[in-house]
């Protein structure tokens, strides 16, 4: 298995973060409250109800329900008070936490997510949310994938994908304990391009050229 040390993470995130900046992505470093010792990384995304919903569960719409939106459209102009107030509240927000596993030793990806009202989704409506990709894995698969627990550095309810298999998943990959600060951010970035699609979060290809 390929695990890392606290201090390899940091330095894997630390590198990662110098391509995230050249980039022009959003990720930046936080760290506790408690303990400033204590790091992470942080992104945050919005996404229009389409967008963070699969296209599994999009499909589900009937043919009845698009016929009366369309006739709907044609027959009531759309008041501009009304569509603003409709895109308002089209949004869910994705806070996405990079964090490193005490008990795996390895990093782990934390996410929380809510409606424009505030009000945090629930694990059904994430389940409901998985990328079409890998839906059928996680619902066969829930509790050992994808659940809410405590986040490890903050105390607060968060969603988790698992990370015990992380370490044999890097092993494959051909990731091995000599780390470099070059390969601690490649492990990183590899990590990462597996596991944050699963719950929205695209890697761009351009980690890969820097």
């Amino acid at each position: 298995m390929t695990c890392l040390s606290y201090v390899e993470f940091v330095t894997g995130c630390r590198e990662f973060l110098k391509t995230s900046e050249m980039l022009g992505d959003s990720w930046n470093f936080n760290s506790s409250d408690q303990d400033d010792s204590i790091s992470y990384l942080k992104k945050t995304l919005c996404f229009k109800m389409d967008e963070a919903t699969s296209s599994e569960r999009r499909k589900k719409q009937t043919v009845e329900e698009e016929e009366e939106d369309i006739s709907n459209m044609e027959h009531e102009p759309p008041d501009p008070s009304c569509i603003s107030l409709s895109n308002s509240n089209n949004f869910i927000t994705y806070e996405y936490h990079i964090v490193y596993s005490i008990s795996h030793s390895v990093p782990t990806l934390y996410f929380n997510a809510w409606h424009a009202s505030g009000k945090i989704l629930t694990l059904q409506e994430v389940w409901q949310r998985i990328n079409e990709q890998f839906s059928k894995h996680i619902e066969k698969n829930k509790w050992n994938s994808l659940t809410q627990t405590e986040h490890p550095v903050l105390g607060r309810p968060f969603f988790q994908l698992h990370p015990c298999h992380t370490a044999t998943l890097m092993r494959d990959l051909s990731f091995d304990s000599n780390f470099t600060p070059e390969s601690l951010k490649k492990y990183i970035i590899s990590w990462l391009s597996m596991y944050g699609p699963v719950v929205g979060l695209e890697v761009s290809i351009g980690y890969f050229d820097k």
